[in-house]
């Protein structure tokens, strides 16, 4: 855990993510080495994939509205960790794939660093 982390952490009992959501420590408050130990690990974890959850939500909501918004017949099927199933039609296959890039891409993190596409229908 960084320094600043870690003093804010013990000054406030918590860990914040990218969007502001907090996730209360009490544990870094705790002499037993162990737990002690456990709750920075806690709190670096929570960071990373508290704003990784964050991330895909933002992506998945805003790829939510595009599909309808560019007649598109995809539907999100399936989401798991920092990975998207998405059904479309053969046909539409390329225009869907610019799509999600796009949606997953906003804001200035770069999320879609790879989108495979296979046609199986």
């Amino acid at each position: 855990m960084d320094g600043k982390s870690y003093r804010k952490t013990k000054e406030y009992g918590y860990v914040e993510t990218l969007w502001g959501r907090r996730r209360f420590i009490p544990q870094i408050h705790e002499k037993n080495r162990s737990l002690y130990e456990e709750a920075c690990r806690v709190a670096i974890n929570t960071v990373a994939q508290g704003t990784a959850a964050e991330i895909m939500k933002q992506g998945m909501i805003r790829l939510a509205k595009a599909l309808p918004e560019n007649n598109l017949d995809g539907c999100m099927l399936l989401q798991i960790h920092d990975e998207l199933i998405v059904s479309v039609s053969v046909d539409q296959k390329d225009e869907c794939e610019a799509l999600i890039k796009r949606s997953l891409s906003r804001g200035g993190l770069d999320c879609a660093s790879s989108c495979n596409c296979a046609g199986w229908c």
